[in-house]
């Protein structure tokens, strides 16, 4: 699963370069367990129910949505919590992803790495793309009617794999990295449905690194702009 990944928003990239003027952003700043100049890593964290920058299929500008895709029958904000990822060997079939599947409400994910921890080791490690500070993943969207007070929400979950070589050393599945060519045939509203299916498939291993992350363990916020 992908339940907590890494999004620097413009903002954090636009305080580094200024506390680092004329240096290149690396390809992982911020993201080896230190922190940014003037920010921490809860600043750059996403989980469930906070927002990330996500692009719509057929917009041409990035928008912010809450982390965790929500339908007209939830009911609460909370419910985010277990609709954060879409499995893509079920995401035509099951309920919550059926709908925004053949609707074509598709979208890209901005990210520069993602989490996992080991269960048998307690290690976290975080998933890079080689030469690529910035980088998407396939997403779902749905806008959403708060029943409590008729705000419209803008939210989205990740689709994820079967795990590449790398990943399944940590866990069993992992989110869909999209590439040049899969990100041309994603955003096209007229690619057929079974060209999509083919190829949602793991991001291949050798173009990715993996780093062991050391966090210093501090009093914890609340993760979720919604409040749990």
């Amino acid at each position: 699963m992908c339940y907590n990944y890494e999004d620097m928003q413009h903002s954090i990239r636009k305080r580094w370069k200024h506390n680092h003027a004329g240096d290149d952003l690396p390809s992982i700043v911020g993201t080896t367990g230190e922190t940014l100049e003037g920010s921490t890593e809860n600043d750059t964290s996403m989980y469930p129910g906070r927002k990330g920058r996500i692009l719509l299929l057929g917009e041409a500008n990035m928008q912010e949505g809450f982390f965790g895709l929500l339908s007209p029958w939830n009911k609460k904000f909370s419910d985010a919590k277990v609709t954060f990822n879409a499995r893509a060997e079920t995401i035509a079939e099951k309920p919550t992803w059926r709908t925004p599947w053949n609707k074509k409400q598709r979208c890209l994910v901005e990210t520069t790495g993602f989490y996992e921890t080991d269960k048998s080791t307690k290690k976290k490690y975080l998933f890079t793309i080689k030469g690529e500070t910035v980088f998407y993943y396939a997403g779902l969207f749905n806008y959403w009617n708060n029943p409590e007070n008729g705000d419209i929400l803008l939210t989205y979950a990740i689709i994820t794999t079967e795990p590449n070589d790398l990943v399944a050393q940590v866990h069993h599945r992992m989110p869909l990295i999209v590439d040049q060519d899969f990100k041309k045939s994603w955003m096209e509203e007229s690619t057929p449905f079974p060209d999509l299916v083919k190829i949602m498939q793991p991001f291949p291993s050798h173009l990715m690194n993996m780093h062991e992350v050391v966090i210093e363990k501090k009093s914890k916020p609340a993760q979720s702009d919604l409040g749990f």
